[in-house]
């Protein structure tokens, strides 16, 4: 009879190691890193996702994210782990609940951080590092200079609803580029007062565009306000279509001075402005008139807003 030695088994355990599924099991390896020239950035999924103060239940939202936007977020490393918190809340004119670990996000590269719910941003891109897409718009064609000032720490970033890539730096004020970007060529246009923007995609095959908020100061100074403008990008480029009135006042009569001030909700292709509508005597603020403002419109394949 052929006999087995005692400590064959144990040699094979030792080398072969622990079976499949225990606790020693080696860890999956880490992502790859970034590829030369670009960066990662986490794409929003959710059709609207909160940006918080602090991981805290009880704290309204400073800024809202959108389904397509490119962020930086950070996992925050502390001894107690991820925070999480369960929150309810007001976006784009509807209550929404989301929950979950929150990360540190950074809508740019110089923004300061807030917190948002991972669930809302699950996966990573890669896409061409800010400098170089800064310096693409730079060579880009548009049809006036923008304003490129600081551009790699104000760089937003979305995917767009078929995929490409569209980058843009708000600036308040001033001529800010809004770019198509593919490879190391960038289709330029300039938009005013560009404060924020989110992707879209027009109704009925009217293609990708960009949903952008813009302040104006005019006349002086004794005209300000605010529109949504639609950029869409026929054949790839951007081009600016249709637009919509905001908040404005207009102080530029020898006698009155006109306020509307109106808060957008926008879902999908749908704006609901709501606020008021005010006529005031200049010299002593006497109201004159005033106007309740409930209006709904609806974005056109073209572009366009139709009530």
């Amino acid at each position: 009879m052929r006999m087995t030695s005692p400590f064959v088994p144990l040699l094979a355990a030792a080398l072969l190691g622990p079976p499949c599924g225990c606790k020693d099991d080696p860890k999956p390896p880490p992502p790859a890193p970034p590829k030369p020239g670009t960066e990662r950035l986490a794409l929003v999924t959710a059709t609207a996702s909160p940006l918080l103060p602090k991981p805290d239940k009880n704290k309204s939202a400073l800024d809202t994210l959108h389904a397509g936007d490119l962020v930086y977020a950070v996992s925050p490393v502390t001894e107690k782990g991820y925070d999480v918190v369960e929150w309810t809340g007001v976006l784009d004119g509807a209550e929404e609940h989301h929950g979950g670990q929150t990360f540190l996000v950074h809508r740019a590269h110089g923004d300061g951080p807030l917190y948002g719910f991972r669930v809302d941003f699950p996966s990573e891109i890669d896409v061409p590092e800010r400098g170089f897409v800064c310096a693409a718009i730079g060579r880009g064609r548009g049809e006036r200079s923008a304003d490129l000032g600081a551009c790699a720490d104000r760089l937003r970033r979305a995917q767009l609803p078929s995929g490409a890539l569209v980058a843009y730096v708000p600036c308040q004020t001033g001529a800010c580029p809004v770019a198509a970007v593919e490879g190391d060529v960038a289709q330029v246009l300039v938009v005013d007062g560009l404060v924020d923007a989110r992707p879209l995609a027009l109704p009925d095959g009217g293609g990708d565009a960009l949903l952008a908020t813009t302040r104006f100061v005019r006349a002086d100074g004794t005209w300000t306000g605010a529109e949504l403008v639609v950029v869409g990008f026929a054949g790839g480029a951007p081009v600016r279509r249709g637009s919509l009135p905001l908040d404005e006042i207009d102080a530029r009569g020898a006698t009155e001075v006109k306020n509307r001030i109106v808060t957008a909700a926008v879902r999908g292709t749908d704006v609901h402005l709501t606020g008021e509508s005010r006529r005031v005597v200049r010299s002593d603020g006497t109201e004159l008139s005033k106007e309740a403002v409930d209006e709904r419109y609806h974005l056109t394949p073209d572009g366009t807003f139709v009530r």
